[in-house]
């Protein structure tokens, strides 16, 4: 634990972005990716979820304020793999980069802190509407059942809609 702690002094220390997050080298290094915050995400939580608070909770919440600011792209819903210095999508191809399964664990990570960091989604309407798309039930805050798909749909609508659960059946 001791080590843990240590290494999140340093990475604020040596890799804190002015903003918000980390960046990955020092001299900069472009482009700032989502996915090392996706897994940072993750280390915290777990922390948190081990009855270990500080500094994991902090670090925690910064992450989701970041995804919930800058990440998420509010044309599409989705969160970008690529972004500029300013945490601005990158240019060009690299921009544009969406990873399916990055989507998923994002809304799961994003549920989890949910409640182990007192962090309302709906708040975040960014965050409400990212994990109502890739698999998180509105209506009971948690991730549609793995036997369930979102309902499909013609428009860019919510993936988890008005049924019971919250999801159509495979």
């Amino acid at each position: 634990m001791d080590a843990a702690r240590a290494l999140v002094s340093t990475l604020k220390a040596e890799r804190a972005h002015p903003e918000a997050g980390f960046e990955e080298a020092r001299p900069r290094a472009l482009p700032l990716r989502s996915n090392p915050h996706m897994r940072m995400l993750e280390a915290n939580l777990a922390w948190v979820a081990a009855g270990v608070s500080e500094p994991f909770a902090a670090v925690a919440r910064d992450i989701v304020a970041l995804a919930a600011r800058r990440l998420i792209d509010p044309e599409t819903g989705a969160i970008g793999e690529y972004y500029d210095g300013d945490w601005r999508f990158a240019s060009g191809p690299d921009g544009g980069v969406r990873e399916p399964g990055h989507q998923f664990v994002w809304a799961y990570l994003l549920d989890w802190a949910s409640p182990l960091l007192g962090v309302d989604r709906r708040v975040e309407s960014h965050l409400y509407d990212f994990g109502s798309r890739f698999g998180i039930d509105p209506q009971r805050g948690r991730p549609c059942s793995p036997s369930m798909r979102p309902a499909p749909s013609r428009t860019p609508a919510p993936a988890c809609g008005p049924r019971p659960n919250g999801c159509a059946p495979l």
